[in-house]
């Protein structure tokens, strides 16, 4: 769960009440930090391979499918993937991707983890 602003509160009751859950903060730096510029970037282009090798597939919610489809990418000054931030979004007339957000925070490898396959 995000856990930056609002989401900082709702992680806070949740984990008061008994859930687990992890907050993410998507502006931390990113696991392969050489090839993207945070953990933000980094969790978008994890979705995009895996809808570009057909892994997952959503339902047909329009809301979602339009998030995703609206959102850019570009690069810093180090050669790093950045996805377009909110701000940006907002001043091209665009909401907030919270669909598309949610999608990717689920699909998203916790950071500091280290996945053992056997």
């Amino acid at each position: 769960m995000d856990e930056i602003g609002i989401g900082a509160g709702v992680v806070d009751r949740l984990k008061e009440q008994g859930f687990r859950v992890q907050g993410i903060n998507v502006g931390r730096r990113a696991g392969q930090e050489t090839l993207f510029a945070n953990l933000r970037a980094e969790g978008y282009w994890r979705l995009r391979e895996l809808f570009s090798s057909a892994q997952i597939s959503i339902p047909k919610d329009n809301q979602l499918m339009g998030e995703l489809a609206a959102m850019r990418y570009s690069y810093d000054s180090q050669g790093r993937i950045l996805i377009e931030s909110k701000d940006s979004m907002r001043q091209r007339g665009l909401p907030s991707p919270d669909k598309a957000d949610a999608l990717m925070l689920a699909f998203l490898d916790a950071p500091g983890r280290t996945r053992l396959w056997t």
